[in-house]
């Protein structure tokens, strides 16, 4: 399963793992007047009380960019994979 390895190194970049961070980031968020909004679990496991994390447009379009091309080169392997087996198929 060597393609499968190969899609496995995408899950692990950095730029995927900062998305996924950014979009739990928002789609986790609360009403400014609910008291949950104060309260965040850092990666280290630590709690903190006060405001979200201000993240910028900028480097949510930059991410977004990145991630992007990353899942472009996902469906360039996929795709190759795809023919690679139908051809196979079809010379046996």
């Amino acid at each position: 399963m060597q393609e499968a390895h190969a899609l496995k190194v995408f899950k692990e970049d950095e730029n995927l793992q900062k998305a996924q961070k950014y979009r739990n980031a928002f789609t986790h968020r609360f009403s400014p007047r609910s008291l949950i909004s104060i309260y965040h679990k850092y990666d280290n496991g630590s709690i903190g009380f006060g405001l979200n994390t201000y993240i910028p447009s900028k480097m949510i379009i930059n991410n977004s960019v990145k991630a992007l091309d990353i899942l472009s080169d996902i469906l360039i392997r996929v795709k190759l994979f795809i023919s690679k087996e139908y051809k196979s198929a079809n010379e046996g």
